[in-house]
């Protein structure tokens, strides 16, 4: 596999549209935007004009990247942008794009269209808006130049500043030239009614972005002497036909299928503006790497000490280097690459080979989710022994290993938004690579797994994989008192990248009604306790969100029904953010299960099965004198009505069982005289 990026000095694009945008009142054979390369991170970045008022921004180039976003929240205020409904056809064809992911099937006209835009350059992914604004851009037709047009109704996303990393400095977003219905170049074609084509021009020090005819930009000479090859697309990126690679016209024995790749973007030859150079498969790299040496050798050049991160450098005095050629459909058709786009200059004496070794083919890369700041990306997937404490219920028993336990290196990016030392996540969701299922393969056990999490900074908690007993001290076997409920499975992934068709993976129950104090809560919306055919809905539970948070409209009917059932002693103070009721603690009593305050119940599948949350889950001491509601609003139209988050599930043993689909949970462990850290970590069997 090969990616091509320090080769490509100018080459122009066609591609087929569909006339879907509004066409404006005024044509021109072509737009252009000035390019630049940043010396810092060797990234080539455009300069657009957008907005009301214009303001410039600049936007590293991805030739691969499937629309324009930016961070709108470090810029200047345009009064002209507006969000795109998630009903809206843009939002339809952004997302159809949107790296084999799809959103919501259903919309709402109150919710605002969530894209996921990429950063090309580190492979990270958030959630942002779609949004629309104006467009400034230099229009060159035969008889004008460099005149300013406006294009109303510009798509392109909002995206959170951390996206911004890795990029080069003062940019604020990227611009993508991808084969997509909302990139930069079909916007432009079927806005303006330009020709379908672009051209990108890069040079050491600047270069152009151009849609439509390049001929008043380029003049016909170089326009009309350019090489054609057919342009494959896959997902949102360019791929060029390379049938065979010679150097200094002798033919390189690599076999033809790992340059052609296949129909999933495995493998081939892909053109890039994010990488610096080119990079190729270790076993391709092998073979070019070894005929140029031998061919600049026969060129009496001289090989020196390799300059990272280069691995043939030779002096630069000689002036001369091997002429590398990609033979593309035919022997007459083939891209010269020459030593001005084969070498780079690392010092006035040594100068090195500008292609690397990209690594051995990788077969299987998984998306990976941060789910405390939303945030995904690709990795490959690896394997390593883990070891981990046995136990038979009761105390820790032998180390054991699992020798091919499966997981994915993530970029360190990742781990922001993680508590502090904090490497990574331990995933026990629904899937086959989850600790639970890998474990259960693994030991041969039940695919059921125990979580009981302490609610002390300064204690532990405890998980267990496979079947019971869970003892506690005073030898308290928790596994005997769980209440049962079926899990149910949303048919919708509700992850931030994921393939159509795919469940989520995280645990749902449902909750037919929520009682305070032996009351049921009456609230409007009954329908948002179920999941519907989108993935909309329901209740589920989360060990990475600190509180409940609750759908506005049920959080506004808790709120006011907690409050009417609370002690007419105790008063309500200033509310603390993030909670919407707070109290004074000094009349309110105490309990074995915490503050004395009305319980509140989650009905589940009868009147008769519920999870009680006392006075220790349901409130949040503040600070001395405060007591907070536990409860989060989570906003309108979330994805999940009901999310059970960490702090409900403290001191409670909730057992997942995986194969029955059923959720055991025992309520407070503080009932019994017992807590989450009251296994005996000590005591070796």
């Amino acid at each position: 596999m090969a990616s091509l990026s320090h080769l490509v000095f100018c080459f122009s694009f066609l591609f087929c549209l569909k006339n879907a945008f509004f066409v404006l009142g005024f044509h021109s054979n072509s737009v252009f935007f000035p390019v630049s390369k940043d010396a810092a991170t060797l990234q080539y970045v455009a300069s657009i004009s957008h907005g009301t008022p214009p303001a410039p921004t600049n936007l590293v180039v991805d030739l691969g990247g499937p629309f324009v976003w930016m961070d709108c929240d470090s810029g200047p205020v345009s009064s002209s942008k507006k969000l795109i409904s998630s009903c809206s056809v843009n939002c339809s064809r952004a997302k159809f794009h949107d790296l084999e992911s799809r959103g919501e099937k259903g919309c709402n006209f109150n919710t605002n269209c969530n894209v996921l835009p990429y950063n090309g350059v580190t492979g990270l992914t958030a959630e942002g808006k779609l949004v629309e604004d104006i467009l400034a851009v230099d229009s060159v037709d035969r008889l004008q130049v460099g005149q300013v047009k406006a294009v109303d109704h510009f798509l392109f996303a909002c995206a959170p500043t951390f996206l911004l990393q890795g990029l080069a400095r003062g940019a604020k977003g990227i611009l993508g030239l991808g084969k997509a219905s909302i990139s930069l170049p079909w916007q432009l074609s079927s806005s303006i009614g330009h020709s379908q084509k672009f051209t990108l021009c890069l040079s050491s020090s600047n270069g152009v972005v151009s849609t439509g005819n390049g001929d008043p930009i380029f003049g016909t000479k170089i326009t009309r002497s350019l090489l054609y090859t057919p342009l494959v697309t896959k997902k949102n990126d360019y791929f060029i036909n390379v049938q065979s690679i010679k150097i200094n016209g002798k033919r390189l024995a690599i076999d033809k299928s790992m340059l052609l790749g296949d129909e999933e973007g495995k493998s081939g030859t892909k053109l890039s503006t994010v990488l610096p150079y080119t990079t190729m498969e270790s076993s391709i790299y092998a073979i070019f790497s070894k005929a140029y040496v031998r061919a600049a050798e026969s060129m009496n050049m001289t090989r020196v000490v390799a300059v990272s991160p280069f691995e043939l450098c030779f002096n630069s005095q000689e002036g001369v280097a091997p002429e590398i050629d990609l033979i593309l459909q035919s022997e007459m058709v083939k891209w010269k690459i020459n030593g001005r786009n084969s070498m780079v200059k690392v010092s006035n004496e040594v100068m090195c080979l500008g292609i690397l070794d990209g690594g051995l083919e990788q077969s299987s890369s998984i998306v990976i989710d941060n789910n405390v700041i939303r945030t995904a990306t690709f990795a490959e997937l690896s394997q390593d022994v883990v070891s981990v404490q046995s136990t038979d219920g009761t105390s820790p028993g032998p180390v054991v290993s699992v020798p091919k336990f499966l997981f994915s290196c993530g970029a360190t990016f990742m781990v922001e938004g993680l508590a502090n030392g904090v490497t990574g996540m331990a995933g026990l969701g629904r899937h086959q690579i989850s600790i639970p299922s890998l474990f259960s393969a693994a030991f041969s056990f039940d695919r059921k797994f125990a979580i009981c999490l302490t609610s002390s900074a300064k204690s532990k908690g405890v998980i267990f994989f496979g079947n019971g007993p869970y003892i506690f001290h005073p030898n308290i076997d928790v596994s005997k008192d769980l209440i049962y409920t079926p899990l149910i499975l949303n048919p919708v992934s509700t992850d931030a990248i994921y393939y159509e068709g795919s469940p989520s993976t995280e645990y749902f129950v449902q909750v037919k009604s929520i009682k305070i104090n032996g009351k049921t809560v009456p609230f409007e919306f009954y329908h948002l306790l179920s999941i519907d055919d989108q993935g909309n809905g329901g209740t589920k539970i989360s060990t990475v969100n600190p509180y409940i948070l609750l759908e506005t409209s049920i959080y506004n009917a808790v709120i006011k029904a907690f409050v009417q059932e609370i002690n007419a002693n105790v008063s309500q103070v200033a509310a603390v953010s993030p909670f919407g009721a707070c109290f004074s603690s000094n009349n309110i009593g105490k309990t074995r299960a915490g503050p004395a305050v009305p319980p509140i119940d989650l009905v589940l599948q009868s009147e008769l099965v519920y999870w009680r949350i006392w006075g220790a889950n349901s409130m949040v001491q503040v600070n001395e004198n405060v007591l907070c509601l536990g409860v989060v609003d989570g906003g309108l139209n979330p994805r999940t009505s009901i999310v059970i988050g960490g702090h409900q599930l403290e001191d409670n043993l909730i057992q997942i069982d995986q194969a029955t689909s059923r959720l055991g949970f025992s309520s407070s462990l503080l009932l019994k005289q017992t807590t989450c850290s009251n296994f005996n970590f000590t005591s070796i069997a």
